[in-house]
């Protein structure tokens, strides 16, 4: 249960990766938030190309999930619209991603990929639960999200 999510919008195309720069404008919500949603809108490419959605989704940069280890103190998720949080244009700056994220927060981490955010966009968050499918032996599972919003 995330009682202080931010969604925050940060459009980006077939092999785009959020950087440090594209958080800063957000540095004050995302310092005190424990779920940052990132919507990039590459959702919508899910419905029209999924090859496309697949194989050249945007990612997080190395850069970028280092700044969250270092300025995001209560941070325990990051949920993205895009298939993973490591970009498959640039599998070592991805690798590097996971790693920073998993390990710089002690094993406290979790990334939810592929979330359909579409219906809360542009809406504000008051909370957001995460219910995972829980599978012995695994280390990934389907997650049904569910927020609840001022509108």
């Amino acid at each position: 249960i995330y009682e202080k999510p931010v969604m925050v919008e940060i459009p980006k195309g077939p092999c785009q990766k959020v950087t440090t720069e594209d958080l800063l404008p957000y540095a004050g919500q995302i310092a005190e938030c424990d779920l940052l949603m990132i919507h990039t809108g590459f959702d919508r490419v899910r419905q029209t190309d999924i090859p496309t959605f697949e194989q050249k989704g945007p990612g997080i940069g190395s850069d970028c999930a280092a700044w969250l280890v270092e300025h995001a103190p209560a941070l325990k998720t990051v949920a993205v619209d895009f298939v993973s949080l490591a970009s498959f244009s640039d599998q070592e700056d991805g690798n590097q991603t996971h790693r920073t994220l998993f390990r710089g927060k002690d094993g406290h981490f979790c990334g939810i990929e592929d979330v359909h955010m579409l219906p809360v966009v542009g809406k504000r968050l008051k909370k957001v639960m995460a219910l995972p499918m829980l599978i012995q032996g695994v280390d990934s599972a389907p997650v049904t999200m569910v927020a609840e919003t001022d509108d």
